[in-house]
């Protein structure tokens, strides 16, 4: 599977610099064999995917055989060859690679381990159509339906299809429902803020005071030095103020702290704001 260590194969499928470097520097007609097999390769190289994207759009080779090979993957192939495979197919598309984003489209439809290639579609900036949907709809649950609508819920063709199904308009309505409540959770109010079960959720609901009346949300932010995740830790980090009462202190403590994911914040706003 992995060819021999100093051959430019073997150091391509490796993921090595030199090997990349080597091939941006052949004509694109010496490169593409070599190219083509390390795309080949039945092993987990999705490390290495950037190298290889970027090698397609820098080269265009002939991409037929390695699309070939991928039809040809069968019903016991790895589960990381299968997933190396179809999300380079993926970032390919997502980067505007046409024939990439073809295949990856017949594949959804016929292809053997079309469930991965579905998946590709969760990302942003890859939208399948409404006719393949129309196809792809009997195989999936709900809870799969969901999740694809959840990940492009502005997304015209859940509409399209919303006129044509009913179980796609009864889980897009369910979504929207779900948008609507979720916005009204984080709109500021001391309910909301005092009732969120989590930092990340009382976040959203500070975010808003900050963006309405910022003054306000002062004491708030100087709290969030202290909340309990590290994350709301470091944005409060960020929007405090070091001239504010206690913050220059904290943000001491903070620095000091040997571990704490919190401590590199607080060490680059004191560098950024040194003791006057």
């Amino acid at each position: 599977m992995i060819d021999d260590p100093h051959s430019l194969l073997g150091r391509l499928q490796r993921g090595r610099g030199d090997a990349v470097r080597e091939m941006m520097s052949m004509t694109p007609e010496a490169a593409e064999p070599t190219l083509v097999r390390c795309l080949c390769t039945a092993g987990d190289l999705s490390q290495h995917t950037e190298a290889y994207v970027e090698l397609v759009f820098a080269l265009s080779p002939e991409l037929s055989a390695w699309f070939q090979w991928i039809d040809g993957l069968g019903p016991d192939a790895p589960e990381e060859v299968r997933l190396y495979a179809l999300n380079t197919i993926g970032e390919l598309a997502r980067r505007g690679h046409a024939e990439a984003r073809d295949f990856l489209r017949a594949y959804v439809i016929g292809g053997c381990h079309w469930r991965d290639a579905l998946s590709q579609f969760l990302v942003d900036g890859l939208d399948l159509d409404h006719a393949a949907w129309a196809r792809v709809l009997p195989r999936i649950d709900d809870d799969e339906l969901d999740l694809h609508i959840g990940a492009g819920l502005d997304s015209p063709v859940w509409r399209q299809l919303a006129t044509d199904h009913e179980r796609v308009r009864r889980v897009l309505q369910r979504r929207q429902d779900r948008r609507v409540q979720q916005r009204a959770e984080s709109e500021w109010s001391d309910v909301n803020y005092a009732g969120a079960a989590s930092s990340q959720a009382r976040w959203k609901v500070l975010e808003s005071l900050i963006r309405q009346a910022p003054e306000a949300a002062k004491q708030f932010l100087i709290d969030g030095l202290w909340d309990g995740s590290h994350c709301f830790r470091e944005r409060c980090i960020a929007q405090c103020d070091v001239r504010w009462p206690g913050v220059r202190e904290r943000l001491t403590e903070l620095a000091k702290m040997f571990g704490s994911r919190s401590a590199f914040a607080a060490r680059r706003r004191l560098e950024e704001n040194p003791d006057p």
